[in-house]
């Protein structure tokens, strides 16, 4: 960890809108995307499928469409979190170059919006301040969809209104409708570059400014307003990419397993001269050892058959010789058939 020399980056902006109805917000926001799309042009930036419009507006965005050109989704009531972010994302990682929200209010205080929500919280029960909790972490949710933007993006947001009483071009007293603090939970500003605020002539003001462009000037957006925010975001170095995380060794595979040799079935004509019993390991059962002679010497078995234990019993008692069939594996010998002959009338010692 090091302090390094600060240096402007370029980047994406993050633009805010705010206006009263009627203030001219879709109008004014689709200017300055689609200067902000003849601006990358200009610079030779990839500008993707152009302008995308994400619109809880009834559909107002429609009304410029023979003057923009952009694409266009629609949400409609209720105007949840997920509904915002899921849309959100959809534009970031589908290809365009601007994003414009027309408009943010409707999450906050729309139908099925995050105030609704929490009155719904209230009236259920349960202490109203705590209720807030789920409500912030939504809201927090909102919040980084906006600030984690791939594109650059333009957010429209309603201002609360008022009236004042101001004398006309005619000396007379008349009231004139503004603006107040935008339609959004308080401080939700202050996540973007430079915020405008419209007025009923449509003319903007700034009430953030980070670009220091805009600072004290009433004028009326335009196109350029996108090419000068554009200017201003691409003039520092460029954007550093951080380089996907190295991926992990891979482990080499382990050999695969050999497969267990076959059991060796082998037949043959045994003296058996004693059976004795014991215990299985681990407490799994009775078998039998049996010891028996053929022509390479003694030779000891294994079984857990009864059956077979008797029938050899037996035949050892009578003094015959058993032909047995067996499988052998590592651990022992697992008898499968046995039958008896005649014992022959030598014995190995």
């Amino acid at each position: 960890m090091a302090f390094q020399k600060a240096d402007k980056r370029q980047g994406r902006l993050r633009i805010a809108l705010t206006a009263p109805s009627g203030g001219g917000k879709t109008f004014s926001g689709l200017l300055i995307a689609q200067g902000i799309i003849e601006g990358m042009k200009n610079m030779g930036l990839d500008t993707g499928k152009g302008i995308a419009v994400i619109d809880t507006e009834n559909g107002s965005a429609l009304d410029y469409a023979d003057r923009f050109e952009f694409d266009h989704l629609k949400i409609d009531p209720p105007y949840t979190t997920p509904k915002y972010v899921t849309a959100m994302q959809e534009a970031y990682d589908g290809g365009y170059a601007v994003l414009f929200v027309d408009s943010l209010s409707h999450a906050w205080a729309g139908e099925g919006g995050l105030l609704q929500k929490k009155e719904a919280l209230d009236t259920r029960g349960g202490n109203s301040y705590t209720n807030w909790a789920g409500i912030t972490k939504e809201h927090e949710q909102l919040k980084a969809i906006i600030l984690s933007n791939k594109i650059h993006l333009i957010c429209a947001m309603r201002s609360k209104q008022d009236y004042v009483i101001e004398q006309n071009d005619k000396g007379k007293s008349a009231p004139r409708k503004v603006g107040l603090a935008p339609v959004q939970r308080e401080g939700m500003e202050y996540e973007f570059t430079v915020v405008f605020d419209l007025g009923m002539d449509h003319s903007a003001q700034v009430s953030k400014d980070r670009t220091a462009m805009f600072d004290g000037a009433i004028f009326k957006p335009t196109k350029d307003t996108g090419k000068l925010l554009l200017d201003w975001r691409m003039s520092g170095k460029p954007e550093q990419v951080e380089a996907p995380p190295a991926a992990a060794p891979v482990a080499a595979a382990p050999p695969p397993a050999k497969a267990p040799a076959p059991p060796t079935r082998l037949q043959g004509v045994f003296n058996v001269s004693l059976i004795t019993p014991y215990d299985k390991p681990n407490n799994a059962g009775k078998a039998w050892k049996i010891m028996t002679y053929d022509t390479e010497g003694p030779t000891e078995m294994k079984t857990d058959v009864p059956e077979f234990v008797a029938a050899a019993d037996v035949a050892l008692k009578a003094g015959l010789t058993v032909n047995i069939t067996y499988d052998a594996y590592a651990n022992g010998c697992v008898i499968i058939a046995l039958a008896t002959v005649p014992r022959p009338a030598a014995v190995p010692a």
